[in-house]
Parts: C-alpha cells; sequence; structure tokens
C-alpha cells in the first residue's frame, strides 16, 4: 500500500476519534421541530 494512502487512512482514523471524543463531551440532542398545521384535517406525517 503506497504511503499516500496510509497517511489518508491514519488521518481519517483520527478524525473518527476526534469526533467520537467530542460528542462523548458535548452531547446534543436536537429533535426535529414539526409545526401543527392550520387546517385540523391536513395530517402530518
Amino acid at each position: 500500500m503506497p504511503r499516500r494512502h496510509k497517511l489518508m487512512l491514519l488521518a481519517a482514523f483520527e478524525l473518527l476519534v476526534i469526533g467520537f471524543c467530542q460528542a462523548s463531551e458535548h452531547p446534543n440532542r436536537r429533535g426535529v421541530a414539526v409545526e401543527l398545521p392550520a387546517n385540523p384535517r391536513h395530517v402530518v406525517t
């Protein structure tokens, strides 16, 4: 495997580890905001 491929794999692994570390330190649990329709017969699916 060429050296640049190894470096790309290493960089991708580092980003993955950093992302997991930041996600565990700063959990952000946002949901999806759904507004009720003006017409009660309309259904949000």
